[in-house]
C-alpha cells in the first residue's frame, strides 16, 4: 500500500482511490484538502490533482516527518535497508523466526513494558538478519524509531561524533549486533554503561546479538558486571544452534 505522507509525485493514481474520485481523476480537477487524512497525528494534507498527476504540495503531518528522520538516523546497512520477514529463510528457525515476528508485531506492547530480546548463538545463523528484519518491520510499521549497529562500530562512531548520543539513548529501539566482542577500554565500560542504563531506567527497549555463552559474557563484563544484568534482565533470550548456513552454502557450491 502507499501511504499518502509519502508521496510527492506519483503517475499511478490506482492505489490513490481514497483521496480522489475516480470521477475527480478523469476530469483532472483541483481539489485538495484532505483533513485528519494521517490516523496517528491527524494532520492535513493538501494535494494538487491535474492530469492524472498527484502532487502532495503541503503536508502538515508530524509522524511522516519524524518517521523519515528516524529512518536517516536508523544506521542500518546496505545489506539490511531491505529486509523483510518474507525474505528469511525459516528451515531450521522456526521457533527463533516466530519468536522475533511476534516481538515486531507486538512492538507497541513490548515498548510500554521495555522488554527487548537477546538472540545468542554461534556465528552464521541467522542473528543478525533476523534482527535486522524486526528493526525494519517496526521502523516501517509502527513509525518508531530504531538504531542498529555493532558495539564496536557503535562506540566508533561516538569516538568520532559521527553521531548524535541523544539519539542513542532515546530511540524507541536499540539494537546491538555482536555484543561481547567490543574492547573494554574504560572509556568503552563507562559509555555502555551510560547507554543501557538510561535505556533501562526509561523503559526503552535494545535487542541484542552474541556469539558468547551467558558465562562468557560475565567473563568479558566482569569489570563491570551491571551492564550485562540490565541488558539480561529486560531481554528474553533466543538461542540459535546449528552448523552456520553460510558454512552450509559454501560445502554446498564447492
Amino acid at each position: 500500500m502507499i501511504h499518502p505522507w509519502m508521496i510527492t509525485s506519483i503517475k499511478d493514481t490506482s492505489n490513490l482511490k481514497n483521496v480522489f474520485s475516480e470521477r475527480e481523476i478523469s476530469k483532472g480537477v483541483f481539489v485538495s484538502v484532505i483533513e485528519n487524512s494521517c490516523k496517528n497525528c491527524h494532520g492535513i494534507k493538501i494535494y494538487q490533482l491535474k492530469n492524472s498527476d498527484i502532487d502532495l504540495i503541503e503536508d502538515r503531518c508530524i509522524c511522516g516527518k519524524e518517521y523519515m528522520t528516524a529512518k536517516n538516523n536508523s544506521l542500518f546497512h546496505k545489506r539490511f535497508k531491505n529486509v523483510s520477514f518474507e525474505d528469511i529463510h525459516k528451515e531450521g528457525l522456526e521457533k527463533q523466526y516466530a519468536q522475533c515476528l511476534e516481538y515486531a508485531k507486538n512492538f507497541d506492547q513490548h515498548l510500554k513494558t521495555g522488554s527487548g530480546l537477546i538472540l545468542a548463538g554461534s556465528s552464521g545463523l541467522g542473528k543478525t538478519m533476523l534482527c535486522a528484519t524486526i528493526g525494519k518491520y517496526i521502523l516501517d510499521n509502527h513509525k518508531k524509531s530504531v538504531i542498529m549497529q555493532s558495539t564496536s562500530e557503535l562506540f566508533e562512531l561516538i569516538i568520532k561524533n559521527d553521531f548524535n548520543y541523544d539519539n542513542l539513548v532515546n530511540c524507541h529501539l536499540l539494537i546491538l549486533d555482536d555484543v561481547g566482542r567490543e574492547k573494554l577500554t574504560e572509556w568503552v565500560k563507562q559509555t555502555f554503561f551510560n547507554i543501557i542504563d538510561i535505556r533501562y531506567r526509561n523503559r526503552l527497549p535494545i535487542v541484542c546479538t552474541t556469539n558468547q555463552t551467558v558465562e562468557v559474557m560475565y567473563q568479558h563484563f566482569q569489570c563491570d558486571p551491571a551492564i550485562l544484568d540490565r541488558i539480561l534482565e529486560v531481554c528474553k533470550p533466543i538461542k540459535f544452534s546449528g552448523k552456520s548456513y553460510r558454512l552450509k552454502k559454501r560445502i554446498k557450491n564447492a
